[in-house]
């Protein structure tokens, strides 16, 4: 008689454990999260193939970090605060690409049952996509991140649910302002091939960490583009130039780049770095004569109404004499 109460125990057991079984792989198998998922856009219309969607002027993006992000005259710029400055257009471009790139929204529950659990409360991050009038495209929540499967949950204003999409755009909002920082001296390129001059005046002193024990570095000279030997430098017939260690010199300060960007102020000049380029113009680099208390040099650049902060090791990089650019002694034939 137990043997077959005990039998029927397992029997109901075993029912039991292959009905959930079952149970499970209806709701969590590949066919069931396709058919909870629905074709969506995070972004409202988009203009062509740009990713920009129609009308939108400005990205507005508010968490443990605020800032907005503006469109003017085909150029980004970054506002935080009472400050605004460039933004790099590339990681704009990006950022949207990313976004438009999300197709499919699967729901995972209502937003008012399942926000706090999935990071959409409190804690998300809130991007509003803005129109030249201020007035709102789209507000989006953005969430955790899913345990697998690189998705994040996402909710949509004017929609009770919350959703699991592709997360690879969020990376873009999760670092902060400062990744969005166009901090390259010249926004707009200069070329090297261009460049008919540079001129150098004053003297900075490099911080022990920039290396060399906090040496100094100073000059009071302009270098020519030669037609017979490429580059001279003016004034010193004795020093004959290396063409290519003028050119690596030139480039490392048509690109130059900043680690971030300083406070309001004015730059006291220690150093003053010239580029006239061949239609007439020239573009000047101001270089504060003292690194600040990071090691880092204040760099104005004459017509913009901001100004950087460049590392001592970049300055130390890109610095050179003339008698530093010499051309290599032929070796003598025996």
């Amino acid at each position: 008689m137990m043997k077959y109460r005990d039998r029927v125990r397992m029997l109901a057991a075993l029912i039991v454990f292959f009905a959930l079984s079952l149970a499970a792989g209806a709701v969590f198998s590949p066919e069931a999260s396709a058919a909870r998922a629905s074709r969506g856009s995070l972004l409202p219309g988009k203009s062509g193939s740009s990713g920009y969607p129609d009308g939108m002027a400005g990205i507005e993006v508010s968490g443990k970090d605020s800032y907005a992000l503006r469109g003017k005259d085909g150029q980004w710029f970054v506002e935080s605060g009472s400050l605004s400055r460039p933004a790099l257009a590339s990681r704009v471009d990006a950022f949207l690409k990313e976004l438009s790139s999300v197709t499919s929204l699967e729901r995972i529950g209502s937003m008012e049952a399942a926000a706090d659990r999935l990071g959409l409360g409190a804690s998300a991050i809130r991007v509003l996509f803005k129109r030249n009038d201020g007035t709102v495209l789209r507000e989006l929540l953005v969430g955790d991140y899913a345990p697998s499967g690189g998705r994040v949950y996402v909710g949509l204003a004017g929609k009770k649910d919350a959703f699991a999409v592709k997360g690879s755009f969020a990376g873009y909002l999760s670092t902060g302002v400062k990744p969005w920082y166009d901090l390259r001296l010249f926004r707009d390129a200069v070329r090297v091939d261009d460049i008919q001059r540079v001129s150098v005046t004053g003297a900075v002193g490099y911080p022990a960490q920039a290396g060399g024990g906090g040496s100094s570095f100073s000059g009071n000279f302009m270098l020519v583009r030669d037609e017979k030997t490429l580059w001279r430098a003016e004034g010193l017939d004795a020093i004959v130039l290396d063409p290519s260690a003028v050119e690596r010199f030139a480039r490392s300060l048509a690109t130059m780049e900043a680690e971030d960007f300083a406070p309001p102020g004015t730059v006291s000049a220690g150093l003053t770095i010239g580029l006239e380029l061949g239609e007439g113009t020239k573009r000047t680099i101001s270089v504060d004569g003292k690194p600040d208390g990071e090691g880092r040099f204040v760099v104005s650049v004459d017509g913009l109404d901001y100004r950087f902060l460049v590392s001592a090791w970049t300055l130390k990089n890109a610095l050179k004499t003339p008698a530093m650019m010499t051309a290599p002694t032929p070796t003598p034939t025996p």
